[in-house]
């Protein structure tokens, strides 16, 4: 499988988990300011266009490009993860995990990265909350009271 740009949706939907899993991130900026948490309530377009650019560092490192990064534009989407709805989208989050850092991984700064960080952290968040809401399942089915609680 090749290296890609992952879309705007996609980040947008990382994004969107880090604040409905209430994550806060250690943000090093790109050149000047100082490295700093943030909540990314309050910083989501920030966040968004950090994921993005290093997608787009890896990529043109795999393949020797020089592509800019397009402006991220953060667009808020209802929260999937509350309700009997929950498991399918915790799963549909760890699957997009895998595939950011897939594409993302592919040059030597990765592991030093802000995104690294942001991506290790949302994951840890996720599968908790994962581990959680299966053990919510009986019979095959969810236990709402258990459900609100995971």
């Amino acid at each position: 499988m090749s290296a890609y740009i992952l879309d705007q949706e996609d980040i947008n939907k990382l994004v969107n988990a880090a604040i409905w899993l209430r994550l806060n991130v250690f943000v090093k900026p790109n050149s000047g300011g100082s490295a700093r948490w943030v909540d990314v309530v309050d910083h989501a377009q920030e966040v968004g266009q950090l994921l993005w650019r290093e997608n787009h560092r890896s990529v043109n490192h795999r393949y020797s490009e020089r592509t800019r990064t397009p402006k991220f534009e953060y667009s808020m989407s209802s929260n999937p993860l509350l309700g009997a709805d929950k498991f399918p989208a915790l799963a549909e989050l760890v699957r997009l995990l895998e595939r950011y850092k897939y594409q993302t991984c592919e040059h030597p700064g990765w592991r030093s990265s802000a995104a690294f960080d942001i991506w290790l952290r949302l994951g840890q968040r996720v599968l908790s909350t994962y581990a959680a809401s299966t053990s919510c399942l009986k019979n095959g089915t969810y236990s709402k009271a258990a459900l609100w609680s995971a």
